[in-house]
């Protein structure tokens, strides 16, 4: 049987990859998991400016910076990537009060501190489950639909380096680790 095309087998239809068309409520529920992400960006790259403000190292201060910079621009793939979905499908989400559940109720959370070590090790457990979203998402998309999902898997990459460098950065600056001190306490 060719892969792209349908078929009758004991009365029952099967549609290939190529025929897929996602219901209403398939592309619904993945703008509204690119409207949780687009929030969680936002949240990251708020605290990356905390943590900017808190390093006094200024080599340190530029990977930090580095990190905001790739959440605002990923945060606009985003929304360019949603817009660009509701305008291919026809169907829109307008709430913006995305219910929490298990693929994002954890992602993200900003811990009121100003401890950087604190911070730097919530943004490691806060990109690893980003990027495990955003793997999650990208197969919820699928690969046959590229002009959507290779868009994730950028981000998803993004957020991935992130949890490397910020594990860098908690090493090289943590006293157990090594005598440079982030915070001047």
């Amino acid at each position: 049987m060719y892969p792209y095309t349908s078929s009758n087998y004991n009365n029952k239809k099967e549609i290939f990859a190529a025929e897929y068309v996602p219901s209403v409520e398939h592309t619904k529920r993945v703008i509204e998991l690119l409207m949780q992400g687009i929030k969680n960006k936002q949240t990251a790259a708020d605290m990356y400016n905390i943590i900017i403000n808190l390093i006094p190292n200024e080599k340190y201060k530029e990977i930090v910076r580095s990190m905001y910079i790739d959440e605002m621009r990923d945060k606009k793939s985003l929304e360019e990537l949603k817009d660009r979905i509701e305008e291919e499908t026809g169907v829109t989400c307008e709430s913006t009060d995305i219910p929490e559940n298990a693929e994002t109720q954890n992602i993200n959370q900003e811990p009121d501190t100003e401890n950087v070590e604190v911070l730097l090790n919530t943004a490691i457990v806060n990109e690893i489950e980003s990027a495990r979203f955003y793997r999650d998402l990208a197969e919820t998309i699928g690969c046959t639909q590229t002009q959507f999902y290779d868009p994730i898997c950028m981000v998803m990459n993004d957020d991935q380096n992130h949890a490397v460098l910020c594990t860098m950065l908690l090493i090289d600056n943590t006293p157990q680790y090594n005598n440079n001190q982030l915070n001047n306490n």
